[in-house]
């Protein structure tokens, strides 16, 4: 099982403490979300992605191992994102079908992009 991470789960700290394992930067894997873009959430400092044609999000493509995995990355997501199967594009697998955390119709967003590195400069503790 794969997870097509594009926010605060891109960074390898973060994300070994949602999957209660190590997870090294080099576990995930450059892919790119076609057909999507990636907003901040209003209010917040974490991103979610929405349906947008010809726009792309880029992302690591990171290993679930296990059913568990996914319940704590689905518990960290909360209740408005939910975990669904899309084509992601992997710059060394190809075409693969990957969980993407996507937005309910009610989360609302405001029109700036989202940045790991700006992310972890000034949120990052």
């Amino acid at each position: 099982m794969l997870l097509f991470a594009y926010g605060t789960l891109m960074d390898p700290d973060v994300r070994s403490l949602v999957l209660g394992r190590e997870s090294p930067a080099g576990e995930g894997v450059a892919a790119v979300l076609p057909g999507y873009r990636r907003l901040t959430v209003a209010e917040e400092v974490y991103p979610s992605v929405l349906p947008h044609p010809g726009q792309r999000v880029e992302g690591l493509l990171v290993p679930l191992r296990s059913a568990i995995e996914r319940e704590r990355v689905q518990f960290f997501e909360g209740l408005e994102l939910t975990l669904a199967e899309r084509p992601v594009v992997c710059s060394r697998r190809g075409d693969v079908t990957a969980l993407v955390c996507t937005a309910a119709p009610t989360i609302r967003h405001i029109e700036q992009p989202w940045d790991l590195a700006d992310w972890q400069l000034r949120y990052k503790g």
